[in-house]
C-alpha cells in the first residue's frame, strides 16, 4: 500500500497483510440482585457464538434473570438470530416464511436449550427483520416478557434479480411470520410493556431497563 503523506505528498509504501477481523456485536455485564444485562447490536455471522459466551460468563457470575436489549438493532443473518433462539426455545416453531402461494421454510428449535430462567427483551422502533424475529419468537412461545416501543416493521425476504444491462433490482419474494402466524411486516411487535425512553435520564438512569428489570419479578 502506498500512502500519501504531509503537504509535500511523500511516498511511503507499508506491506499490509489482510486478515479477517471479528467485531464484538454482544456486550454484556451483571447487574444488580443476579440480573445479567447483554445487548446484540445486529446480528452478524459471529453474534450467536458471542451470545454464547455472554450468556457462560453471565451464569458463572450467579445470573439469576435476564435483560436482552435489542434496541436500535436493525437485523442482519436469519441464521444466527435462529442459533440464538435455540440456546434459549424448547423444541418447537421459532419462524417461518412464506411467499403469496405460502410456499416457504420453517425453522425450528431443537430441545437444545440450556437457559431456563426469567427473561426481558428490550425494544424500540429502530429494532427490525431478524431482532423482530428473535423478540416475537421469545413472545408467541412464552418465553420472555417484551418491553419499549412497538418495534420498525421489517419482515420481509428479499431476492436480487439480474437484468440483461448488467443491473439489478431487488424484490420481496416473501414474508417472515412469528410461530403464532403473525405477520410482521409494517406491523411490528408490540411490546408487553410499553414504556417510552426518557432521554433526559438515560445518561443517569435508563427508565426502559428498569422497567424491564420489573418484568423479570
Amino acid at each position: 500500500v502506498t500512502v500519501l503523506r504531509g503537504e509535500d505528498k511523500k511516498e511511503i509504501e507499508a506491506e499490509v497483510t489482510r486478515r479477517s477481523i471479528e467485531v464484538p456485536t454482544v456486550a454484556h455485564k451483571m447487574l444488580d440482585q443476579h440480573v445479567g444485562y447483554l445487548s446484540v447490536a445486529q446480528f452478524d455471522e459471529v453474534t450467536s457464538d458471542q451470545f454464547k459466551a455472554a450468556i457462560d460468563d453471565l451464569n458463572s457470575q450467579g445470573m439469576q434473570k435476564l435483560v436482552i436489549d435489542l434496541r436500535d438493532n436493525p437485523g442482519g443473518v436469519l441464521s444466527s438470530c435462529v442459533d440464538m433462539l435455540n440456546y434459549l426455545l424448547p423444541k418447537g416453531l421459532l419462524v417461518y416464511t412464506a411467499d403469496k402461494d405460502g410456499k416457504g421454510d420453517k425453522f425450528y428449535s431443537d430441545d437444545a436449550h440450556q437457559l431456563d430462567i426469567p427473561i426481558a427483551i428490550l425494544v424500540n422502533g429502530n429494532s427490525a427483520s431478524a431482532s423482530e424475529v428473535f423478540a416475537g419468537a421469545m413472545k408467541d412461545r412464552g418465553r420472555a416478557k417484551i418491553v419499549g416501543t412497538k418495534t420498525f416493521g421489517k419482515g420481509i425476504v428479499q431476492t436480487l434479480l439480474s437484468l440483461q444491462d448488467g443491473s439489478a433490482v431487488k424484490i420481496t419474494t416473501q414474508h417472515y411470520y412469528t410461530p403464532s402466524g403473525f405477520d410482521l411486516h409494517k406491523k411490528g411487535i408490540e411490546p408487553d410493556v410499553v414504556v417510552e425512553l426518557n432521554k433526559e435520564t438515560k445518561t443517569k438512569v435508563d427508565n426502559q431497563l428498569q422497567e424491564a428489570i420489573k418484568a423479570l419479578n
